[in-house]
């Protein structure tokens, strides 16, 4: 009976730390996925998981000690989520600076309704890019790999935080400001120099009207760079996403 117990105690823990996760994989577990798929998700995951995981025996302890063991598991899918919200923050740090240099911003009506994205065209473009990039490069199957390796230095239910960085995390919410000017450098510069030029034609010609005619040039040389720098867009997500995984265990586990 107790090992019975501990199975179902195993894996309940198990699928907390995992669905936990999944909250913050946009294609496998985002607001967009229906709340079924999701816990079937999880629960699929943990099933597969439950024979090679270790896990803290929980059989003879008392209700509270498994609830605390369940908020354990719920910090630890947390902690690791950061790593994953981090690309999803930069990408839309980036998106809204972009769209704002565009002068598109006024545009701003409908959005993703995945991942609490907002905001124009431009927002939902990069976003779904970023998802497809992550869906090609296979990093959905890394993150599920990673937080099967975070059971062999934290077993389910262990409740030890000791390993947990802060530096890391700083740096992994740095990185979400650093991405995300580096993105939208070159939109920031293309406005700067549109600007810097209607500004002398104003100076030359005090009559005509540089803010109407800046506008349209302003949009049309903002998707002209969106058009030429997809590939160095698509470098830096890839790059970030590239190491979600590593972060994910450096976050919880201190290296």
């Amino acid at each position: 009976m107790h090992l019975e117990l501990d199975n179902v105690y195993s894996l309940l823990l198990i699928f907390v730390r995992i669905e936990t996760v999944l909250m913050f994989v946009p294609v496998l577990g985002g607001t967009s996925i229906p709340v079924q798929i999701r816990v079937g998700l999880g629960m699929m995951i943990a099933v597969v998981l439950l024979p090679v995981t270790p896990t803290a025996p929980l059989a003879g302890n008392s209700t509270p000690v498994i609830v605390l063991a369940m908020g354990y598991e719920i910090l630890i899918g947390l902690v690791m989520g950061v790593a994953i919200a981090g690309v999803i923050s930069a990408v839309s740090f980036a998106s809204e600076t972009i769209t704002n240099e565009v002068g598109l911003l006024r545009a701003q009506t409908f959005g993703a309704d995945d991942g609490g994205e907002s905001g124009g065209g431009i927002n939902t473009l990069l976003f779904y890019f970023a998802i497809l990039l992550m869906l090609a490069s296979g990093v959905h199957r890394q993150i599920i790999r990673a937080v099967a390796e975070s059971f062999q230095a934290l077993p389910a239910g262990c409740m030890n935080t000791s390993g947990m960085s802060l530096e890391s995390m700083l740096f992994v919410t740095g990185r979400v400001f650093v991405v995300g000017v580096l993105m939208s450098a070159p939109f920031i510069a293309v406005n700067f120099l549109v600007n810097v030029t209607f500004s002398l034609m104003g100076k030359i010609a005090p009559k005509m009207n540089v803010f109407v005619v800046s506008f349209p040039i302003r949009i049309l040389a903002g998707l002209a760079a969106l058009a030429a720098t997809g590939s160095l867009l698509a470098h830096y997500v890839e790059v970030e996403f590239s190491q979600v995984p590593g972060r994910m265990l450096e976050l919880v586990l201190g290296r």
